[in-house]
């Protein structure tokens, strides 16, 4: 049976037949659905998908039990209490019954959540299920996992402008993970289990929604609604003051809201000053982590190259691997001694040994925390003696630990946004390089300090993509294109961040005005998205522009595919710096990209390319328009974008990153 509140709660195990409640919710927060059957229901609080990693860390020291519970325990309780008068169900959700229930009962006991035990392995599943199971329900908000300071203040307001929209979901825009809920209606979750891409994207409920509204939309009886619930301007929150996320997730994290906790006692604030408090105690220990002896300058020969020791977990091949792939093989080789490490046999471990690079295959995941990837790392560094370590991206934990225990210094690549899944990793880099202002200001969201970002540009040989080679009509003819008639590119991996959907109905709504249109893909589907390709081909089917459309996949030759475009087109409106687009400037091709992420930071509207709004068909529709039809604006951008390319030449940012090497490595 159903838990009351107020009372220790029992444990809820699946599938649960619970009776109605005859009671609403109270001071009238009865929300109503928007549907034509519309009845009043309740809201639920949900503290979701507790797994046993997890749950391990109940009983970890570094939880520095407050009272009489800990870090979890003061949430359950806060929450519990902030949030009484806006909603009737508490719950937990957990997917494992010899870990985290025991401990989880533990916290829960004296509070009005309950526990459901969830037999679905992922996070829509898991909500999926306990909806079916309590059919009172209405809405959800969601709380992630171990979220230490949740602002429950301007919860409130979130969810009474969620009651407002009447949307299927409604998320915070750029908020820490954990500071806000994602409020959702509950028939929403069981409409998207049904779907037919929800095995690839069902740990990411917000994605599925969209991909869905962008593919099928109305038409397939979808048409989700989310909105976007924006805190900054509705409370003034200032973002930069807060942390990436308040989820307590590692040593440091842990630390941290134990200190804050025991700062604040009972008078833990409700809203945003208990996770800015929390930013200062992170700062703080990260300062103490990362204390090192004095500099000492003389440390390194200066008659020595210095050896750096590269290294990536990146199977793919993508901008971002193209861009580290540059670097290494046009360092001054008189200066510099290069070892890389990569996982397996790729793309990117090809062209690196044709350019002479000595290259290791692991044939396994040295990411992962295991004892032999600490035992790996700590013979190769010693062996290779290694001055400074070189990370794209991400090479996990064990890596970084054995690089400071040897003291060798490390240099992190930031090439994307929301980084929060590496920020273990960046904690423990000595210097992190951002590709863009736009990717250092995110970085610095991470609780790090300013002066360990620095903003370095990707760089593109200028010399491989010039204007005029090879010419446009013989390009077209190795591509197998009409030789006339305007061609807009995209180039990426086919991925529904991407946006290719919204370059299907440029190309829809502007057949009948240019009848020759014919639009370039260049990229591949990655394993796992191989049903958004599939809904990708329908869509166009749909539309009918499958003829205007060249699927070209994986791409070596990209001169060929700039030479013969009119136009290079972005859609991802969270692009960290598109490599496509400096690259195609260089060959005189401008592009048109959303006024969004990096790529202001490449493109002047009207100068070297074209802005339109982010994730707008309408504005990006008239932009691709108006150079279509405008031969003068055409020479005018072309003109500008090979002239604004040359601030991203190779030999500009091999500088850059040599100055960067050999400042850590002289530092220790």
């Amino acid at each position: 049976m159903r838990c009351s509140p107020g009372l220790s709660l029992p444990i809820h195990r699946s599938p649960i037949t619970a009776p109605r409640r005859e009671t609403g919710l109270s001071k009238g927060m009865q929300l109503t659905l928007n549907d034509t059957n519309a009845t009043k229901r309740g809201t639920a609080v949900v503290v979701t998908a507790l797994t046993p990693r997890i749950a391990s860390c109940f009983d970890d020291p570094a939880l520095a039990s407050i009272g009489s519970c800990t870090v979890i325990g003061h949430l359950l309780r806060r929450l519990g209490a902030g949030m009484a008068q806006w909603c009737d169900e508490f719950v937990v959700l957990t997917t494992d019954s010899g870990i985290a229930l025991p401990s989880i009962e533990r916290e829960s006991s004296g509070t009005r959540f309950g526990v459901f035990l969830s037999t679905r392995a992922s996070l829509l599943g898991c909500l999926a299920e306990y909806v079916e199971s309590a059919p009172e329900v209405g809405s959800l908000l969601t709380f992630p996992e171990l979220a230490a300071f949740p602002d429950l203040v301007t919860a409130e307001d979130m969810l009474l402008f969620h009651q407002k929209s009447q949307a299927d979901a409604t998320t915070p825009v750029r908020t820490p993970g954990g500071f806000l809920p994602v409020i959702y209606r509950a028939e929403a979750l069981l409409r998207l289990a049904a779907m037919e891409l929800s095995e690839e994207y069902e740990g990411d409920i917000l994605r599925l929604m969209a991909v869905s509204n962008q593919l099928d939309g109305a038409e397939a009886g979808y048409g989700f609604v989310v909105a976007r619930y924006d805190p900054a301007q509705r409370r003034g929150i200032e973002r930069r003051l807060l942390p990436a996320s308040c989820l307590v997730g590692d040593e440091h994290s842990r630390e941290a809201a134990a200190r804050v906790l025991g700062e604040v006692g009972s008078g833990w604030p409700a809203d945003c000053r208990a996770a800015q408090a929390y930013k200062r105690a992170l700062l703080d220990i990260g300062d103490r982590v990362m204390a090192r002896p004095e500099p000492t300058p003389a440390r390194l020969s200066q008659y020595r190259p210095l050896h750096i020791l590269f290294a990536s977990v990146a199977r793919g091949y993508s901008g971002a691997e193209a861009s580290w792939l540059e670097l290494i093989k046009n360092l001054d080789r008189e200066q510099f001694v290069a070892t890389v490490i990569l996982p397996a046999a790729s793309v990117a471990s090809e062209a690196l040994m044709e350019a002479g690079v000595v290259v290791e295959l692991t044939r396994w995941n040295f990411a992962e925390s295991a004892l032999r990837s600490y035992s790996y790392w700590s013979d190769l560094l010693t062996r290779r003696t290694a001055d400074v370590v070189d990370i794209n991206g991400s090479a996990g934990i064990p890596l970084l630990a054995c690089a400071r225990h040897l003291g060798i210094p490390v240099v992190t690549h930031a090439r994307a946004y929301d980084l929060v899944a590496i920020g273990n990793e960046l904690q423990f880099s000595d210097l992190i390089v951002a590709v863009s202002n736009d990717v250092r200001l995110d970085v610095l969201r991470n609780d790090i300090r300013e002066h360990r970002v620095v903003t370095v540009y990707n760089g593109v040989d200028l010399d491989r993509f010039r204007p005029g080679s090879p010419p446009a009509a013989e390009a077209r003819r190795r591509l197998g294109l009409p030789i006339d008639g305007p061609l807009l590119t995209i180039v990426s991996r086919i991925a529904p961040e991407k946006r290719y959907e919204m370059l299907l109905e440029i190309v829809a709504r502007l057949k009948p005005e240019f009848p020759s249109l014919v639009a370039l893909c260049a990229g591949e589907a990655h394993y796992g998205q191989e049903a958004y390709f599939s809904a990708l081909k329908r869509r166009a089917d749909t539309l009918g522009i499958s003829s205007h459309l060249r699927w070209l996949g994986f791409c070596r030759n990209l001169e060929d595919v700039f030479a013969a475009s009119s136009l290079l087109v972005c859609c991802n409106p969270s692009e960290p710096l598109p490599r496509c687009a400096i690259e195609a400037g260089a060959m005189g091709l401008p592009t048109a990209g959303p006024r969004s992420g990096g790529m202001g930071e490449i493109i002047e509207d009207g100068l070297n390319g074209l802005l339109f709004a982010p994730n707008d068909v309408e504005d990006a529709c008239s932009v691709v328009r108006r150079y279509l039809a405008d031969p003068v604006l055409q020479q005018k951008l072309r003109i500008g974008a090979r002239v604004a390319a040359q601030r991203f030449s190779i030999a500009e940012h091999v500088e850059r990153m040599s100055q960067v090497f050999r400042s850590v490595a002289n530092a220790g």
